[in-house]
């Protein structure tokens, strides 16, 4: 997969969990509907990411040399700004 493309969905990745953590601090007085809501606002882009990745390295015929480090890493930015959101 080329350099640009995974750097685009990097961006859909943090940018989806900036925007969750902004709306759970928006909503913070409805508790469990703030809290469910954010939630799927940062996975269903992950999901779209992860398939996108999938399709892409599928075409390029070298699956499963970059398959696993492309997830690895999308995985880690992800949960560590989503860990470091709850924090804040």
């Amino acid at each position: 997969m080329k350099t640009a493309r995974f750097i685009q969905f990097l961006l859909i990745a943090v940018s989806a969990s900036s925007l969750s953590m902004f709306l759970r601090m928006w909503l913070q007085s409805w508790g469990w509907v703030a809290m469910l809501l954010s939630f799927a606002m940062m996975f269903f882009p992950l999901w779209y990411v992860l398939s996108e990745m999938d399709r892409e390295l599928h075409r390029n015929g070298r699956y499963k040399e970059k398959m696993k480090y492309s997830i690895i890493l999308l995985f880690a930015v992800f949960l560590s700004i989503t860990v470091l959101s709850w924090f804040i």
